[in-house]
């Protein structure tokens, strides 16, 4: 693909979408309904928007082109590894081989299916996107991603914490870094989140010290801390810790997290 140039098409459009951050969100067609639907708001086209699956894919790629004949157009699609492959439009047909001059789909995922998508349908059903895109009859350029290096880890900190005024020791940035799953943005910007709560030296310490090194069990943590939280109280004073963590496990389940 030839790089956009600066000021090519004028103004861009820049749609993203996480998939699996929201119910709904792992649905094909009405991921295509939503990307349509800001690509004519954007762009200020007129256009229909069918339900019948087959109809909204060829829209799609019709109101992509008419977009980006007026603006620059960017869709950024995350965890594309998470959307339903039950679903109408399941696959890949629906992603254009061939895009605008002005427009780009950049798509991330992971290069194998997780046990829990294994879950979801049967494994004979499954396969990769990765592998799935490679065999498209123009497949789209890939840029494999790797972890985090200790100076990506070390500007994530430093820039994290300029943002709130804090500050950490550099043996503090080194114990956090030190964590198993320090090398994903996700782990670190969690932990980050957790600490910016805290106040000195000593309790900083020893929250590093108390966080589980990866992910998953990161964020069951951090429910469980929730869950106990004795700040959490209705107006008539009931604690609702438990309560509140309740509603937001399906939230996390739903984004791949439980």
């Amino acid at each position: 693909m030839v790089p956009l140039k600066p000021g090519e098409g004028g103004p861009t459009i820049l749609i993203r979408h996480f998939v699996g951050a929201s119910p709904g969100s792992t649905d094909v067609r009405r991921t295509l309904r939503r990307l349509c639907h800001e690509l004519v708001t954007g762009a200020g086209l007129t256009a229909e928007l069918p339900e019948d699956p087959e109809k909204l894919r060829v829209a799609f790629a019709e109101i992509l082109q008419q977009a980006s004949a007026q603006k620059r157009v960017v869709i950024l699609l995350d965890a594309i590894n998470q959307f339903d492959p039950t679903t109408q439009l399941a696959g890949w047909s629906w992603l254009p081989e061939e895009l605008p001059a002005t427009a780009r789909i950049i798509l991330s995922t992971v290069s194998v299916v997780s046990d829990q998508e294994t879950v979801q349908s049967p494994k004979s059903e499954v396969q990769s996107p990765v592998d799935a895109l490679r065999r498209r009859r123009i497949p789209p350029k890939e840029i494999a991603l790797g972890p985090l290096t200790a100076g990506d880890g070390e500007a994530i900190i430093r820039e994290f914490l300029h943002r709130y005024r804090k500050s950490m020791t550099v043996d503090q940035c080194a114990a956090l870094l030190a964590k198993a799953d320090a090398g994903t943005p996700l782990y670190l910007l969690v932990a980050l989140e957790e600490l910016r709560t805290l106040g000195t030296y000593e309790e900083i310490t020893d929250r590093i010290a108390q966080l589980p090194p990866d992910t998953r069990s990161l964020f069951t943590w951090i429910l469980k801390r929730l869950e106990d939280d004795d700040g959490f109280r209705d107006a008539s004073g009931r604690k609702i810790g438990p309560e509140l963590v309740s509603r937001l496990s399906p939230c996390w389940a739903q984004a791949g997290m439980a």
